[in-house]
C-alpha cells in the first residue's frame, strides 16, 4: 500500500513539475511547495466528505460525531501525504522524532479542527438545517478553506521545520 501510494506522488510531482517547467508557468516555480500541500489537502478534504456522508447518510451516525471521526481520518491521511510528498525533504531523524511530529501535526491541527468544527456546526445548525447532503458538502468546502491557509503556515513553520 505504502509503495503504491509513493508511486502515485511521485507520478503527481511528475505532472506539476511539467507543468512548472513550461514557459508561461515558471514563476510558478517557487510556490511548488504550496502546489504539492494543496494537492494533499484537496485529497484530505475529498476523504473528509466522503467519510461524513457515509457515516451520515449510511450508518445514520450523528453529524457531530460523523464530523470528528471525518476530520480525524482526513488528519491521518494528510499527515501521511505532507510527511512523504510536500515536506519530504524535512524528514524526521529517528522514531522518536516521527512521534514528536505526528503529535505536533495533531497540535496544529487542533486549532483548525476546532475552528472547523464551529464553523461546521453554525453553517449547518443555524445558516441549513435540512442535513441534505449538499448542505453538509458546502458546509465542510467552507470550513476546510477558511483553515487551509493557517494551517499550511503552521505546517510549514512548525510541524515540517527545517532541521538544522
Amino acid at each position: 500500500m505504502y509503495k503504491k501510494m509513493q508511486n502515485l506522488l511521485d507520478f503527481i510531482d511528475s505532472i506539476l513539475d511539467f507543468f512548472l517547467n513550461l514557459k508561461y508557468f515558471k514563476f510558478l516555480k517557487k510556490y511548488k511547495r504550496f502546489f504539492k500541500y494543496t494537492i494533499i489537502g484537496a485529497s484530505a478534504a475529498t476523504i473528509q466528505i466522503i467519510v461524513l456522508l457515509i457515516l451520515t447518510k449510511i450508518f445514520y451516525l450523528h453529524k457531530d460525531l460523523s464530523y470528528i471521526i471525518a476530520i480525524e481520518t482526513a488528519i491521518l491521511w494528510a499527515f501521511l501525504g505532507h510527511s512523504n510528498y510536500t515536506f519530504k525533504d524535512r524528514k524526521f531523524e529517528d522514531k522518536n522524532s516521527f512521534l514528536k511530529q505526528i503529535l505536533k501535526f495533531h497540535f496544529v491541527n487542533l486549532t483548525t479542527i476546532i475552528g472547523q468544527f464551529l464553523l461546521f456546526k453554525f453553517l449547518t445548525d443555524k445558516i441549513f438545517n435540512h442535513y441534505y447532503a449538499w448542505e453538509l458538502i458546502l458546509s465542510s468546502l467552507i470550513a476546510i478553506i477558511t483553515m487551509f491557509i493557517l494551517n499550511f503556515i503552521l505546517h510549514y513553520f512548525f510541524t515540517f521545520k527545517k532541521i538544522k
